[in-house]
């Protein structure tokens, strides 16, 4: 049928869904980024964090026999844990900020859309309220995060399982028992950082396919945007600017002056222009593919006689636009200018 959207989107229905905001966003792959990121270096700055909290206490230790004053004691002391607290975190808040902005512009871009925050009057109603909430992404959501906590109880709870024993134990035990427990604990950490790494992976996945399947156009959209495209000032203009550097780079400005336009036959072009107040021929145009049927075209409303030779035109396509032609091709090239000439002359 022609309205099903079985088509891939236009560059120009792309351009209006990224500025309404439309773009692949996955905020589970976000806070996965985000927590791995802060979780790694917490974990790189907790041998600094833990002599600091020492030297902390130390220090105030040694000071308690001198201050009079409990309650400003126990001020400074809370104030001070305050402060290497959040000077211990700083780092912490930065990566994962970092992380989020770093992964945000990864899968979708940098995007500024002003559409999006604009006041929309729908988003009012309250039957299309209740729309979302009965929807089939809500439904979708409601499973992620129910799978997502069951995945997370089931990895702390085989964590309690093996390590039970051993906590109940940690006050029997000495240092080196206590570093165990916390290097557990570390573990455990880690892997529930894993599940939520999984389980963002999984849902960029599922964001992904379905903004392509909110994407897709039917045949009829396709029409309909192009015959749009087709009549649009910026488009022609564009068009009208890309036509001008083909011609530019290409050389199709001075192609009146070719002698002889060599083609491979519909892949090359090359024209050469050669005089008799010359050294030797030199390249004046080329092109490939549709730049080559334009050179082809324009040549044959300028009666330039038009050679087809493969292995010639492959031969002198690498050479730069006002190049000459080098020595091992004056030969084949002198036969082919030679051929042309008689051909004029019995015509």
């Amino acid at each position: 049928m022609s309205d099903e959207k079985t088509e891939e989107p236009t560059e120009a229905k792309k351009r209006e869904a990224k500025q309404k905001g439309q773009v692949v966003k996955s905020q589970e792959l976000v806070s996965a980024a985000t927590l791995a990121i802060s979780f790694a270096i917490i974990l790189s700055l907790g041998g600094v964090i833990w002599q600091q909290t020492i030297e902390f206490f130390r220090l105030n230790l040694m000071t308690i026999g001198e201050v009079s004053d409990p309650l400003n004691i126990l001020r400074k002391t809370v104030g001070g844990l305050v402060f290497i607290l959040i000077v211990s975190l700083l780092p912490a808040m930065a990566g994962a900020a970092i992380a989020g902005v770093g992964m945000n512009l990864l899968t979708g871009g940098l995007n500024f859309a002003p559409q999006s925050i604009k006041p929309d009057p729908n988003k009012l109603n309250p039957m299309n309220t209740l729309k979302r909430w009965f929807s089939k992404r809500t439904a979708m959501d409601a499973l992620k995060i129910i799978v997502k906590t069951w995945a997370m109880i089931w990895v702390v709870r085989k964590f309690v399982e093996e390590e039970y024993a051993q906590f109940i134990t940690l006050h029997r035990g000495n240092l080196a028992h206590f570093a165990d427990r916390i290097e557990a604990i570390t573990q455990l950490c880690w892997r529930l950082v894993a599940v939520q790494v999984v389980f963002g992976a999984v849902d960029f996945g599922i964001q992904y396919y379905e903004h392509r399947q909110q994407m897709k156009m039917s045949k009829q959209e396709v029409k309909e945007e192009y015959k749009k495209q087709e009549g649009d000032p910026m488009v022609k203009a564009q068009r009208r600017a890309k036509a001008r550097q083909m011609i530019k780079s290409s050389g199709m400005n001075r192609l009146d002056e070719a002698s002889v336009v060599i083609t491979n036959p519909t892949h090359l072009a090359v024209a050469l222009k050669f005089n008799m107040q010359m050294d030797a021929p030199i390249v004046i145009s080329k092109g490939a593919d549709n730049v080559a049927f334009e050179i082809r075209k324009r040549a044959k409303k300028l009666n330039i006689p038009i050679v087809e030779d493969k292995p010639l035109a492959r031969a002198l396509f690498p050479l730069e636009l006002q190049q000459t032609i080098p020595p091992e091709l004056f030969k084949t090239v002198a036969e082919l200018l030679l051929s042309v000439r008689d051909a004029e002359d019995y015509l």
